[in-house]
């Protein structure tokens, strides 16, 4: 019972923090399109901003590491499934099993090093929105804390399958 409520939980958080990264990408490549269409009429018609390439590229990586989480709902991301599909039913369940487990690692060292970053960024600036740096590079530990959430939720469901005999 406490497992399947824990699963539940953590479940609804990972659905949650997914509708919100969609929403977020959404707002974030809409921004980006804005931007560069901006860019293009002030290049052609007027002096071209230095402001808008910069933060065309910092909507760019944004959107990029939110999609990533949202490809981790979804399983998304490329695997080699024929291999793990070859195996026994039980052998293939631990293996991704391990896998989840080596993505949750990977996911929390993101979490260490992402916060590290932007730790040193604390001074720096972009050079010509005058945006502190840090909040550029937050990027990487939010959508690393998203993704382990993902990750947890898959590793749940595939043990929760494996103890109900369908994994």
């Amino acid at each position: 019972m406490v497992f399947r409520g824990v699963q539940q939980a953590v479940k609804r958080l990972s659905d949650f923090s997914n509708v919100a990264a969609t929403y977020v990408t959404f707002l974030l490549i809409v921004g980006m399109i804005a931007v560069i269409t901006l860019q293009v009429i002030m290049r052609v018609f007027f002096t071209a901003g230095s402001w808008t390439e910069e933060l065309a590229r910092y909507l760019l990586v944004w959107s990029s590491f939110t999609a990533a989480t949202i490809g981790f709902k979804r399983k998304a991301h490329i695997a080699v499934t024929f291999v793990v599909s070859a195996l026994p039913r039980r052998v293939a369940a631990i293996v991704r099993a391990a896998a989840y487990v080596l993505a949750i690692v990977f996911f929390v060292v993101g979490i260490v090093y992402g916060v590290r970053l932007s730790s040193y960024q604390i001074f720096q600036v972009s050079p010509a929105l005058g945006l502190p740096m840090r909040y550029v590079y937050l990027v990487i530990p939010a959508s690393c804390a998203v993704g382990t959430v993902h990750v947890l939720c898959h590793l749940l469901e595939e043990m929760g399958s494996y103890a109900e005999g369908k994994g």
